[in-house]
């Protein structure tokens, strides 16, 4: 006898606002002391990337595309490797952070994606 998942843990189920706006919730708590830690832009990346989250969740905006989701986090590698001179050390690595967590939260595309996150 095989055992089926329940419909709502398929791949193609989008995951509900809520289980979005939990971790959009929870990556804003974790986030949020580091913002007045990093330079300005990588904050200023970091909200947008929470805002475009949000109305895609919220609004149904369109996600955006592979293509720039990738362009996206190699530009937040080179700048912050333009910015700080290196991608070593504490202050070029969690800015490197605080971005590709913003960027992580546009990867969500469903409901399995929000569990494993």
């Amino acid at each position: 006898m095989k055992i089926r998942p329940p419909a709502s843990f398929t791949h193609f189920s989008v995951p509900a606002p809520t289980a979005a706006d939990w971790l959009v919730g929870a990556a804003l708590v974790v986030v949020a002391p580091l913002i007045r830690e990093v330079p300005f832009w990588v904050s200023a990346g970091y909200i947008a990337a929470v805002a475009l989250r949000f109305l895609h969740t919220h609004r149904h905006w369109p996600q955006p595309a592979r293509w720039l989701r990738w362009g996206l986090a190699l530009a937040a590698v080179v700048l912050v490797q333009r910015h700080f001179g290196t991608l070593l050390g504490r202050e070029p690595g969690v800015s490197l952070l605080v971005l590709l967590t913003g960027l992580k939260l546009l990867e969500l595309q469903s409901l399995r994606d929000a569990a494993i996150a």
